[in-house]
């Protein structure tokens, strides 16, 4: 069972959030094991039970200093055995400097054979003195010498000590009862822990921790974490109400601003920051780290919450002159199946990026989105981009001309006058969901003919009723009609579909 497990850094951890309010210290005398604390309030009420004891060597040894120069390893082992004392786990016994005497150190399997060698050794060893020769600026001379015991370590201070747990319950209700009401003899504390990183880039940190720690009348004990510059609080001596509120609060003090990148124009601003070296620039003057991923699909922002708000006024102030630069055009589905590997429409695409690129404009196709996306860099000429765009625009002209051209012919043996509608109605291609007009970007319900863009996932994805029906005419809408709008965001399909 993991309650059986010694916690070490950054093993078996839990989510610090996730146990506020639910956590405890126990400290019961040293005869208590964690079976005992499980059977106390029962294993039902208990997910984890931890030994936040540092793990005591159980071996004992003795450190003899000033023995006679012939001293050896048998010396020692038979000075124990004629009192018939322990039998030693190790003894290694070396030489000073000037070999005028010896020194050993003993180990022994545990405290109570240390004491009782450290008794015959001092009755034997300790009781006379002998002369050893030394050497001083005036020559040779004489002195005497007595053999020292000490041990090495204080294994028995130990003994006595009380131990500590980390116990985490089921349910705040369960920390609060315990934390009521503790047997004789044990000490119930609650405890909250929060790590906070990048602490030197608040210089009030400390001054935040000791109010919190003021306001809710609770201490805390913090242990540095030298790669991150962070550190982690454990706040306690208080309810687990108390502490937990605590570590709630500096964690909102100190929290990041993550930023989600969900949409191309986003990834294109923060890419175009990231080259020009324009965010480091602000992360300098604001004294913020600014951590994007690898994708570039979440930035992290560490730092003082004024210059948080500082940063993100500064990048809502360029995208403004960016949102300029940056052209998007959805696809309709009809459309996008042109564009392709090896496909006639992508080669005249990479044709038009080519040409463009040295006037600083960026052309380029996303088949995941079904999105063509023009982008000018900072130094780029507002004229030069839009005769950029006309090009790609009449390249997708040229297409829904080639489909129109496909459509007419299959359906010639129609009436006349539906024809008209149908080419009235592909002209105009006004979504009936958000009234927009476009040619490239919207297609055509198959059985009521009415046109509709990107946008009709989001609208249908909201609506309360089943099945999905056209705005304008009521008519229940075809399932590929369906797949194809929530191709590329089948989650927003959910909702509507349980109801």
């Amino acid at each position: 069972p993991r309650y059986h497990l010694t916690e070490q850094e950054n093993q078996f951890r839990d989510n610090e959030k996730e146990t506020w309010g639910r956590e405890l210290t126990i400290q019961v005398p040293s005869n208590i094991t964690t079976e005992d604390i499980i059977q106390q309030y029962g294993a039902e009420q208990i997910m984890k039970c931890i030994s936040l004891n540092e793990k005591k060597r159980k071996e004992s040894s003795l450190k003899l200093d000033n023995l006679p120069p012939t001293a050896d390893e048998n010396f020692l082992r038979q000075c124990l055995q004629t009192s018939n004392g322990p039998s030693p786990k190790d003894i290694y016994v070396a030489r000073t400097k000037n070999d005028a005497s010896a020194w050993a150190k003993v180990t022994f399997h545990d405290a109570e054979q240390c004491n009782r060698a450290a008794t015959i050794y001092t009755l034997q060893l300790c009781q006379t003195t002998f002369p050893i020769t030394v050497t001083s600026n005036n020559g040779p001379k004489q002195k005497y010498i007595q053999t020292k015991v000490t041990k090495a370590d204080d294994s028995d201070a130990t003994e006595n000590q009380k131990h500590v747990y980390r116990v985490v319950t089921v349910s705040r209700e369960v920390a609060l009862k315990i934390y009521s009401s503790p047997p004789t003899d044990w000490n119930v504390d609650g405890s909250a822990t929060i790590t906070i990183l990048r602490t030197d880039l608040h210089p009030n940190f400390q001054q935040t921790l000791n109010a919190i720690c003021d306001k809710f009348n609770v201490q805390v004990k913090c242990r540095d974490i030298p790669k991150t510059f962070g550190q982690r609080c454990i706040f306690n001596r208080g309810s687990p109400q108390k502490t937990s509120l605590a570590a709630s609060m500096l964690a909102q003090s100190f929290a990041p601003i993550n930023i989600k990148v969900k949409t191309e124009r986003q990834r294109q601003l923060f890419r175009e920051l990231e080259e020009i070296g324009q965010i480091q620039q602000w992360a300098v003057e604001l004294k913020l780290q600014i951590n994007p991923n690898k994708y570039l699909t979440n930035i992290e922002i560490r730092g003082p919450q004024t210059s948080q708000g500082q940063l993100m006024r500064r990048i809502a102030d360029y995208s403004d002159s960016f949102d300029k630069r940056f052209h998007e055009h959805e696809l309709s589905p009809v459309v996008a199946t042109f564009f392709g590997q090896q496909k006639a429409a992508s080669v005249r695409l990479r044709q038009i990026a080519s040409k463009w690129a040295s006037n600083s404009c960026l052309v380029s196709f996303n088949p995941r989105t079904t999105t063509i996306t023009i982008v000018g860099k900072t130094d780029v000429s507002l004229i030069d981009l839009n005769t950029c765009e006309n090009e790609v625009l009449q390249l997708l002209d040229e297409i829904i001309a080639s489909t129109d051209n496909v459509e007419s012919e299959e359906d010639e043996d129609e009436d006349e006058e539906e024809n008209d509608n149908r080419n009235t109605l592909g002209k105009e291609r006004r979504c009936v969901f958000c009234k927009q007009q476009s040619s490239t970007s919207t297609s055509l319900f198959r059985i009521c003919g009415h046109a509709y863009c990107r946008c009709a996932a989001q609208h249908l994805a909201a609506t309360h009723q089943f099945p999905l029906k056209c705005r304008d005419c009521q008519t229940n809408i075809h399932i590929y009609d369906i797949k194809n709008i929530f191709d590329n965001t089948a989650q927003l399909l959910t909702y509507p579909s349980k109801r």
